[in-house]
Order: structure tokens, then C-alpha cells, then sequence
């Protein structure tokens, strides 16, 4: 039978994965800290080589996961700095190859009748 610690950490390991996937970042701390119990007391039990090689493959596979979400989330607030900046005009070049500022319009109020 499998030892205890052994599989409650790969089921750990699996919530942490539902969870990056599922954009439920809010739970990591919570799953971070019951994940450094759980290794305190793997490092106690006896493990396998192919113990360790599935948990060092989880655990990369969740810290690739993690890695791209942090990519998605610095992408969104890359695009959403240039959108705000948007709204208060652009720059571009003339064909000469002077640059001038485009201002935004100001949104008005819309008069219904």
C-alpha cells in the first residue's frame, strides 16, 4: 500500500494544479502552506526513486503552470497600461517623419430627444 504522506502529497499537488489551472490564485497561500507541512514530514518517510521522480514532476509541472500564468497576468497589464494610455491620445509620424500627438476625444454628453 501506498505510504500516506507520500499520496496525500501528490493529491496536494494535484489540488495546487486545479487550482492554477482554474485561476483560483487566492487559494495558493493556503495550499502552500499545508504543501510545506506535508514535505516536512515526506523528508521523514522513506521514498522511492520513482516516489521522488513522480513528486519532482508534479511539482515542476505546477511551477511551469505557474510560471506561465504570472507571463498571462504580466501580459494583461502590459496591454491594459497601453489602452489607458489611449485614452488620453497617441503619437504618431507625419510623412515627413515629424512626430505629433493625437489628442482623445473627450467624451461629451449625448442629448436625447
Amino acid at each position: 500500500m501506498a505510504d500516506p504522506v507520500n499520496k496525500a502529497l501528490m493529491d496536494l499537488l494535484a489540488e495546487e494544479r486545479l487550482a492554477i489551472l482554474g485561476g483560483e490564485f487566492q487559494r495558493l497561500p493556503t495550499l502552500a502552506g499545508r504543501k510545506v507541512a506535508l514535505f516536512a514530514k515526506f523528508e521523514a518517510t522513506p521514498a522511492t526513486v520513482q516516489t521522488l521522480r513522480r513528486i519532482g514532476a508534479q511539482v515542476s509541472r505546477n511551477q511551469k503552470l505557474l510560471g506561465a500564468a504570472l507571463r498571462g497576468l504580466r501580459e494583461v497589464s502590459d496591454r491594459l497600461g497601453v489602452v489607458r494610455d489611449l485614452r488620453n491620445g497617441f503619437s504618431t509620424y507625419d510623412s515627413q517623419g515629424q512626430k505629433s500627438t493625437v489628442a482623445a476625444a473627450r467624451p461629451g454628453f449625448e442629448h436625447k430627444v
